[in-house]
């Protein structure tokens, strides 16, 4: 028998080549694909031992923070003052492949809006007064905001605003953006009914001690102490406080209500007056901390309380979000909770 080879019929060849052409699409979009994906995965993991990298830079930011502080207790144990070191920003700092800057303030420059109410959650008059005469300086004229934050925090349910209220202490002063009334022009500053104000939270607080450093409190703050305190004698506080009473220090209060009378212009009866809301020193502080490697930042702010020579840390916030990042010490974690 004779055997013929086979030869395919032209159509068959063209199915053929469409078929060939139909798998090396298919195999061009898969090695697409896997090329992506395996692109993806790498940034993906570059991004990750960034973030990484970042957070233990952002960890050894705060021990940082903490023993500079614990240092300048040491060495200048009488006062805080804007003159030391720790209220300068630092030079930024490479710790590997990361870039680490931060800066620290004292928390006890502002007023606490906690102090508000005392333990037992009933209003104290005097620093619901200051709060007061504080948003009428930062020309905020709604007279029902101080009501509504003391029906928020107090412990009683009984008032005109307690719909919503929390009945406890704030844990950041961000918190009151959740009361009716707190707008953001009120908060971060714009131009309101009152004209042009400069915000309320830069000079707030949630943490700091129920006294106020007289050395490094803004002008607002220190002429919210008192009805007779004026912007005048406030703003002579400041400049007092600036002059170089040696090269590269200002004057420094240091024994109340003494050192006070030698401000020009501040007499005697309201130095007294304003003594007892008033510290030379500070015992909270906040950390700004920014680490960076190469695209990838992460932004931290730390809470450290100092006492007794001891630095710990009560709270983190990441991304000026103000919510607890939870790498807390044991310390912080501990008071979180209680909060």
């Amino acid at each position: 028998m004779r055997i013929y080879p086979f030869r395919p019929r032209r159509g068959q060849r063209g199915v053929a080549l469409i078929l060939t052409l139909l798998v090396l699409s298919v195999l061009v979009v898969v090695v697409s694909q896997l090329a992506v994906a395996t692109r993806l995965d790498l940034k993906i993991s570059q991004n990750y031992r960034g973030d990484v990298q970042n957070t233990y830079a952002i960890r050894a930011g705060i021990s940082y923070a903490k023993l500079f502080l614990k240092s300048d207790l040491e060495n200048a144990p009488d006062a805080d003052t804007l003159h030391e070191t720790w209220a300068k920003q630092f030079e930024p700092i490479q710790i590997g492949e990361v870039e680490l800057q931060l800066w620290i303030e004292d928390e006890d420059r502002r007023f606490n809006l906690n102090t508000i109410v005392d333990p037992q959650g009933a209003v104290v008059s005097r620093t619901k007064d200051q709060l007061t005469r504080l948003l009428q300086i930062l020309r905020t004229n709604d007279n029902s905001l101080v009501p509504r934050l003391v029906d928020y925090v107090d412990k009683n349910t009984e008032g005109l605003f307690e719909k919503g209220a929390k009945n406890r202490p704030l844990y950041t002063a961000r918190e009151i953006r959740a009361i009716e009334g707190f707008t953001d022009i009120v908060l971060f500053g714009g131009t309101g009914t009152g004209g042009v104000t400069p915000g309320l939270l830069p000079f707030a607080t949630t943490w700091s001690a129920t006294a106020i450093n007289v050395n490094t409190a803004p002008v607002e703050v220190l002429q919210s102490l008192h009805p007779d305190m004026s912007r005048n004698v406030a703003e002579a506080i400041v400049h007092w406080r600036s002059v170089e009473s040696t090269p590269g220090k200002g004057n420094v209060f240091q024994q109340l209500p003494g050192d006070l009378t030698k401000v020009p212009g501040l007499k005697e009866d309201l130095a007294k007056k304003i003594a007892p809301s008033l510290a030379v020193k500070s015992t909270v502080f906040l950390v700004h901390l920014r680490a960076r490697r190469g695209s990838i930042e992460q932004r931290v702010q730390a809470i450290l309380r100092r006492d007794q020579g001891i630095v710990k840390t009560v709270a983190l916030f990441q991304d000026q979000t103000y919510r607890s990042s939870g790498i807390l010490d044991e310390e912080g974690e501990k008071e979180e909770a209680e909060r």
